[in-house]
């Protein structure tokens, strides 16, 4: 395994060094339009042309360690401004002084390097090498000097791991009959269920492979809890870390401090039901690392886009680098980014000119615009905020600073995202999101030349479920059905609330086959669950319909297709699944 550290300083070094080879021709492009600037004087955009290139070498050379040359290039940015602002009205008694800090510039940049001195960098905590690199490290460097990275330091201090495969769960249960409910309704949500009836009895070989969680059943919170043998068992739980819920039949607050006190993480009591012991089993096993922040960087300046790119990346995230506002909106539609990080002065357009066009569009409202420019100009700064822009960051910027800046805005972005595309009883995706996420996997399966299968599932009788046993108990069997196939299909796969009782699942890669067999597990698993009613338990069924892309030859093919077999499957007689095939389900084309 490489050491990602060392890979993160190597393309860095690389960029500086491509960098500074750079520099004279980037010089030479400044003299050449310094003269276009003298030869036509009255014409404004030579001298537009000079001032943006000038302020881009401002920005550039602090971020690659070369803040003298940063310097510099700022001084002569400010006599351009000051040109510019006047209109060329002092343009003969001021070309002197320009020509005088373009060649100081020159000097600065053919000579030797000058890199700012700083101390060495701390050593970050060291990180197991069997450890991934955690998806929201930084890089850390002392200002004004070139990037030369140690280390990683996590910004939220926890190494962030891989999900693991271990659904083992121990329950600690005396009677026989209950210990063997719960091991059935808990499988049908993917766990393995260990049963015991004390834990004393619990052998030494069996704590060589620990549980996700350990269930217990008080039957005598005082008794058990205070007994040594079973305080000192766990005791060891605790000190594994091993989550602790109890199940118990007794509701006062002493029995719950005593769970309290021996590391209990939940407490329920009975009748237990079954969706709320698994929703938390799922919070407390879950070891899922959140996918990559998508960041789209917008910058005329390769080299200093591609630097910021290479911090971000190396930090988790997906980067995709635009240097030309034309290409903006394509990008926008490709990527659907969780934040855009976006240069101040660009050719052709300005920054805040780009975001006012961007925030015109609807599905682009809520996605942040952050600056970052060496714009130190408080009334630009403000103007660009005015105009869409959610923050504005002035270079050079720390690599630590960079990271933690875009990763705050990226996550509040991704938050409210997921509240205005899921559906708040489960969670899902709901109706609109559901059916643009079908467009965008049949157009990729089209491009790869895959398959995708669409799926449409419908509660058998489930205005029967709320008339019988109340709409708390329809909700909860809404809940059941979601978190079922949550937890029984692939990452991959796109799950999506599509009505009130009707479900639409998205299995991008996979043919017909396999998406029956799939699905038919998860529907004779979920009829054996059982559902708490306010007096009763029930068991629920539902009836699914499915097609697949290239048999259907669209979105709109699929959806009808699906759709019709689902019907097909509840006028069969319902719990059971119908695959829409063109010989028997043709569909016309829209």
């Amino acid at each position: 395994m490489g050491d990602p550290f060392q890979e993160l300083q190597d393309e860095l070094d690389k960029l500086n060094q491509a960098y500074r080879e750079r520099l004279p021709e980037k010089i030479r492009v400044l003299e050449t339009t310094w003269a276009k600037v003298l030869q036509f004087p009255t014409q404004g955009e030579f001298l537009q042309e000079f001032h943006l290139k000038v302020h881009s070498l401002t920005g550039s050379g602090a971020t690659y360690g070369l803040p003298v040359l940063s310097d510099a290039s700022r001084k002569l940015e400010l006599a351009l401004k000051d040109l510019i602002i006047t209109g060329m009205v002092d343009f003969d008694l001021k070309k002197d002084s320009i020509q005088a800090l373009l060649k100081g510039l020159k000097e600065i940049a053919t000579g030797p390097v000058q890199l700012a001195p700083g101390p060495d960098l701390p050593e970050a905590p060291s990180i197991p090498e069997e450890t991934p690199l955690p998806a929201e490290a930084s890089p850390t460097s002392p200002p004004d000097r070139p990037l030369k990275i140690k280390n990683y330091v996590d910004l939220n201090s926890q190494i962030v791991t891989k999900p693991v495969e271990n659904r083992v769960i121990w329950l600690i249960e005396d009677d026989q009959a209950m210990s063997e409910s719960l091991r059935h309704q808990l499988g049908y949500f993917g766990y393995e269920v260990t049963c015991f009836d004390r834990t004393s009895t619990i052998s030494e070989i069996a704590f060589n492979q620990l549980p996700v969680a350990v269930i217990f059943d008080l039957t005598n919170s005082k008794e058990q809890l205070n007994d040594l043998g079973e305080k000192g068992q766990t005791q060891r739980f605790k000190m594994a870390g091993v989550p602790l819920v109890f199940i118990s039949a007794f509701t006062d607050l002493d029995s719950r401090l005593e769970a309290v006190r021996v590391g209990g993480k939940a407490y329920l009591t009975k009748p237990i039901k079954t969706r709320e012991l698994i929703d938390i089993l799922d919070k407390l096993t879950s070891l899922q690392v959140p996918d990559p922040y998508q960041i789209l960087i917008i910058d005329d300046d390769l080299t200093v886009a591609n630097h910021y790119g290479v911090t971000l990346r190396r930090a988790g995230m997906k980067i995709r680098i635009v240097n030309h506002p034309k290409d903006v909106l394509k990008a926008l539609a490709e990527l659907g980014p969780d934040l855009i990080l976006m240069d101040f002065h660009m050719p052709g357009c300005t920054g805040p000119e780009l975001a006012a066009v961007i925030r015109q569009q609807q599905a682009y409202v809520s996605i942040p615009i952050v600056f970052l420019s060496a714009e130190t100009d408080i009334n630009q700064q403000l103007e660009a905020m005015g105009r869409g822009g959610d923050d504005f960051l002035t270079k050079p910027i720390m690599p630590s600073h960079l990271v933690s800046s875009i990763t705050i805005r990226a996550q509040r972005s991704r938050i409210l995202r997921e509240f205005m595309v899921r559906d708040s009883l489960t969670g899902l995706l709901n109706h609109t999101e559901t059916k643009a996420r079908l467009n965008l996997e049949v157009a990729r399966a089209k491009r790869n030349g895959e398959q995708v299968t669409f799926a449409m599932l419908d509660i058998d009788h489930f205005k029967r479920v709320n008339d019988t046993f109340g709409h708390l108990a329809g909700d909860g069997v809404i809940k059941s059905i979601s978190r079922l196939l949550q937890q029984r299909l692939r990452k991959t796969d796109i799950i999506g609330r599509y009505g009130g009782e009707e479900f639409a699942v998205i299995l991008p890669n996979t043919g017909t086959f396999n998406a029956e067999k799939v699905l038919n597990e998860i529907r004779e698993s979920f009829s054996n669950i059982r559902h708490q009613g306010e007096k009763i338990e029930f068991a629920a069924t539902f009836s699914c319909g499915i097609a697949s892309f290239p048999q259907y030859q669209d979105p709109f093919q699929l959806n009808t297709a699906a759709d019709q077999a689902l019907y097909l499957a509840k006028d069969s007689g319902r719990n059971r699944l119908v695959v829409a095939r063109p010989d028997t389900l043709p569909i016309e084309q829209d």
